[in-house]
């Protein structure tokens, strides 16, 4: 009788690891199966990944660009409209002779900090600046004055010629234009957008 038992406690024993064995060969089935299908679908969106991917470096690079370009844009003068500005801010009393753009090479002073001894020093820079000469002459008023500051002043108080232009210098000479007694003017205008102030 002991060898029946046992026997059969072997037999339950066979029978139980083998249903246990079944029980984890049917789980690993349904792992594969669910792995095989999360597989295809990641291979199918990584197509997606990766179109996303590429459109986000086009998207960059297109915003590269847009800022390059919008940065040329916005540190160019479109003069015709410059132009307008100075005719539409002209006295009737006065008329231009030459309207010309130089480039001149000044030396400013700035201060520096010494790397080596941590000392401030000066040091000499060349800066180029572009200059807005404008030539002409003006004749007196309907009160007989012979004045540009109205000019000068109009051109000062425009918001737009003035984040443009900024007045530098300016001459005058009396001369006779026929019979009628007139000044010669030379305003210089530095270009503060554009140029470099």
């Amino acid at each position: 009788m002991p060898y029946i038992l046992s026997a059969f406690l072997v037999a339950g024993a066979v029978v139980s690891c083998f249903n246990v064995w079944a029980g984890n060969n049917a789980k690993n089935s349904e792992i594969d199966d669910e792995l095989t299908h999360n597989n295809l679908e990641l291979e199918s969106l990584q197509e997606s990944v990766e179109k996303y991917n590429q459109l986000s470096e086009e998207k960059k690079s297109l915003a590269s660009q847009l800022d390059t370009i919008n940065e040329i844009a916005s540190d160019r003068i479109i003069w015709s409209q410059s132009l307008y500005d100075l005719s539409r801010l002209a006295l009737s009393n006065m008329w231009y002779s030459d309207i010309e753009v130089d480039t001149r090479v000044t030396t400013n002073t700035v201060e520096t900090i010494d790397p080596k001894t941590k000392k401030v020093k000066k040091e000499k820079v060349k800066v180029t600046q572009h200059i807005l000469t404008l030539e002409g002459f003006i004749s007196p008023d309907s009160d007989g004055r012979v004045s540009l500051g109205p000019f000068t002043s109009a051109a000062e108080a425009d918001p737009e010629f003035s984040s443009m232009f900024e007045l530098v210098s300016w001459d005058f000479d009396d001369t006779e234009f026929g019979t009628t007694v007139v000044k010669k003017f030379l305003l210089e205008y530095l270009i503060t957008r554009g140029g470099t102030k």
